[in-house]
């Protein structure tokens, strides 16, 4: 019996999904939190409305009128208000949908990098970071109560960055200083994150990271994590 059941599912499923491509509808979804919205705010107003009613019959005014509006409104809103969502991309739209919605496969960035236009998709970096009281999670393996300000921690990138451009092998100092200064993770591999391509960084140190040539330094970058400063390597 259980068989037959599911059988009968999966058939009422694919004759919903051919209606729906028939209609243009393929993969959009009325969005239920709408509806929830919408009942919400039919029983708040209909609370209203019974206050309204109340307040009327106290003041000896036509309450029918008044009750007929707010109906009308109510029942012009559960109508009206009603969106489709497309759940390949999450796009939502309030017109009726006049065609199926196809799977869209993410494009990859193309553009060039903005020094030396060579177009790279990937680079990699060693970076080191000092994380402060206002950072997205003041908290590292070396402290787990970050308190120092935005400007202190800039002092210490600015003074470790001074330490690095002076060594004679820039990247070795770099993961040396990594390794026991740096608020991140990637602290235990000398700072280094790896290959990484465009969309997987916060903006700023993404567009940092492939504006340097390998072997450069960057100057200090700001993100929501603390003050970084950055090394490409490839």
């Amino acid at each position: 019996e259980r068989e037959r059941e599911r059988e009968r599912e999966r058939d009422d499923g694919q004759r919903k999904e051919k209606r729906g491509e028939e209609r243009g509808e393929d993969r959009f979804i009325f969005d239920g939190r709408t509806d929830r919205g919408i009942n919400m705010i039919y029983f708040v107003v209909r609370a209203c409305v019974s206050s309204f009613v109340c307040l009327f019959d106290w003041l000896n005014l036509n309450a029918r009128f008044s009750v007929f509006v707010l109906s009308v409104f109510i029942l012009v809103g559960r109508v009206v208000c009603r969106y489709y969502i497309n759940s390949h991309t999450g796009k939502t739209q309030w017109e009726k949908p006049s065609k199926a919605a196809v799977p869209t496969e993410r494009k990859r960035d193309r553009s060039p990098v903005m020094r030396g236009g060579s177009g790279e998709e990937e680079v990699q970096v060693l970076h080191l970071l000092k994380k402060h009281r206002g950072s997205r999670r003041p908290a590292s393996w070396r402290n787990p109560n970050i308190t120092i300000t935005k400007d202190e921690a800039e002092d210490l990138v600015r003074g470790l960055r001074e330490q690095i451009a002076g060594a004679d092998d820039v990247r070795a100092k770099f993961e040396e200083l990594a390794t026991v200064e740096s608020d991140c993770s990637s602290a235990k591999r000398g700072g280094d994150l790896g290959p990484f391509g465009r969309g997987r960084m916060m903006p700023s140190f993404e567009k940092a990271s492939f504006e340097l040539q390998p072997g450069e330094m960057s100057g200090l970058v700001e993100t929501d994590s603390g003050v970084h400063i950055i090394y490409r390597v490839a």
